[in-house]
């Protein structure tokens, strides 16, 4: 269920963000990852995908049709230390249509989603997967994942003053 955006003009591997299959012919990700590229045409899709710098024979690539940012998203706009961060990170949500539907195999499915107003009690474990930086400073080569519990808002909101969490948002990991 776990894809990865490439913006096929950014050097040297391309920009990439990573995305999760919820629909044969559509993905979930975050807004901001089209900040700098914003064309469907500018990116490049792979599911299947375990190596960041490989395609192999697993590899399904596909083309974005169309991003669809959610409309209340401010986040392209430029801000400066004023600015409060909530209104950054709301709304940090787009949808991508590719330009053709997936076959649903082992190695390629949609994630299972909740049902509307789902609200995770503290403790539950979710998964987080990709290929971004580790606090270490380790390759980013393979795709990691890693369990992480839900946090209570009030205990997120404790361990991280200087942020306002607002009800949309989902907690999840360590107080350090």
């Amino acid at each position: 269920w776990i894809a990865q955006l490439r913006a096929s003009s950014a050097e040297p591997y391309g920009f990439q963000c990573a995305a999760t299959l919820v629909a044969r012919q559509w993905l979930v990700t975050a807004a901001h990852c089209f900040r700098d590229f914003r064309n469907a045409e500018d990116w490049v899709v792979s599911l299947n995908r375990y190596n960041n710098l490989l395609v192999d024979d697993g590899t399904v690539q596909r083309y974005m049709r169309k991003i669809v940012v959610h409309p209340d998203y401010n986040g392209f706009k430029r801000w400066n230390h004023t600015t409060p961060w909530l209104w950054r990170k709301q709304h940090d949500i787009a949808l991508i249509q590719l330009n053709a539907p997936v076959t649903v195999t082992e190695s390629v499915r949609t994630v299972c989603l909740p049902e509307p107003g789902f609200d995770p009690d503290a403790g539950l474990k979710c998964l987080a997967a990709g290929w971004g930086a580790t606090l270490d400073g380790s390759e980013r080569e393979h795709l990691r994942e890693v369990d992480l519990p839900v946090v209570a808002r009030n205990q997120c909101q404790e361990w991280h003053p200087e942020y306002t969490i607002a009800d949309s948002m989902v907690c999840a990991g360590y107080e350090e």
